[in-house]
C-alpha cells in the first residue's frame, strides 16, 4: 500500500511539474502576445459610444470637501494621423446627460471637476504595451494568480532611465515620464485585465499620482474587444493631506452610428 501511495504521489508531482512547465511563458513571449493584442486594439477598434459616469472628489484629511458626478455619452473615434500612413490616433468626446443627478440640456459643456484625469481610456494601455513603446520600458514577470475560472500573470514595469519619448502633463506642466507599475495579464488570451501606472516625476506640490484601469470584453459591431470598464486616478497634494480622485465607469458600449443626410 505504501508503494502504491508513493507511486501515486510521484505521478501527481510529475503531472504538476509537466503542467507548470507547459503553462509557463517567458517574458518575451508574454510581451509579444500582449503587444499584439494592443496593436489590434489600436488598429481595429471601430468608432463607438458608451454610457459614462464620472465621479470626482476632493478630500482634506479624510473629510469630503467637493464632489461632482457627471453622466454622459462617451464617444471614441479612430482618426488617421497621416493620409499616407496606416497609423491611427484615438480621440474622444462627450455629450453631457446629467450633472449631480440633474438632467442637462443638450450641448451643455462638461463641468469643471475637482480632478479631471484625461486620456486614461486608451493612453495607459498603449503607453505601456504598444509595440513602439516596449523598448523604453523594463519589464519583469511576477507571480501567477489562479481563480476558479481563470489565471493571470503579473507583469511589473518601469520606464528606462533617461528615456525622452514619453511625457506627462501635470498642472499645465509637461514633464518627462518616469513611471512604475504593474499589469495583470490573462494567461490564456494575453489580454490586460488590470493596469496600474504610477508617476514618479511630479511638479512641486504633488506627492503622488497613480491610475488604475480595469478591462473586460465588450462586443462592438461584429468584433469583441477588451476595453476599460473602470478607471480610477488619484493625486495627493501637500503630502497625504489633500487627495483628489477621479473615477470613470463605462457601460452599454456599442458601435457608433450616425444618420447621414444629403442636402440638395
Amino acid at each position: 500500500m505504501r508503494r502504491l501511495c508513493l507511486a501515486c504521489m510521484t505521478m501527481a508531482l510529475l503531472h504538476l511539474l509537466l503542467s507548470t512547465s507547459a503553462d509557463a511563458q517567458s517574458l518575451n513571449e508574454v510581451l509579444e502576445a500582449v503587444s499584439k493584442n494592443v496593436k489590434e486594439f489600436q488598429d481595429l477598434l471601430p468608432d463607438f459610444v458608451c454610457d459614462e459616469r464620472v465621479t470626482s472628489t476632493e478630500f482634506d484629511a479624510g473629510r469630503l470637501i467637493k464632489e461632482k458626478v457627471v453622466e454622459s455619452v462617451f464617444a471614441g473615434f479612430q482618426r488617421s494621423r497621416d493620409e499616407n500612413r496606416a497609423h491611427f490616433a484615438f480621440t474622444e468626446s462627450r455629450d453631457v446627460v446629467a450633472i449631480d443627478g440633474k438632467p442637462a440640456r443638450k450641448g451643455t459643456a462638461f463641468p469643471k471637476l475637482p480632478y479631471n484625469f484625461a486620456g486614461g481610456y486608451s493612453s495607459l494601455l498603449t503607453t505601456t504595451f504598444a509595440p513602439d513603446n516596449l523598448s523604453i520600458h523594463n519589464y519583469t514577470l511576477g507571480d501567477s494568480y489562479k481563480s476558479s475560472d481563470s489565471s493571470a500573470i503579473l507583469v511589473r514595469f518601469a520606464t528606462k532611465d533617461g528615456q525622452q519619448k514619453l511625457t506627462g502633463m501635470f498642472q499645465g506642466m509637461q514633464l518627462t515620464a518616469q513611471d512604475i507599475g504593474a499589469a495583470w495579464i490573462d494567461q490564456k488570451s494575453f489580454r490586460v485585465l488590470r493596469l496600474q501606472r504610477r508617476s514618479l516625476h511630479l511638479p512641486p506640490g504633488l506627492t503622488r499620482s497613480v491610475a488604475t484601469v480595469d478591462y473586460g470584453p465588450v462586443t462592438i459591431g461584429e468584433g469583441q474587444f477588451w476595453m476599460p470598464k473602470r478607471i480610477q486616478a488619484e493625486i495627493d497634494e501637500n503630502g497625504p493631506r489633500v487627495t483628489l480622485s477621479y473615477v470613470a465607469e463605462y457601460t452599454r458600449c456599442r458601435k457608433f452610428e450616425a444618420d447621414v443626410k444629403l442636402l440638395p
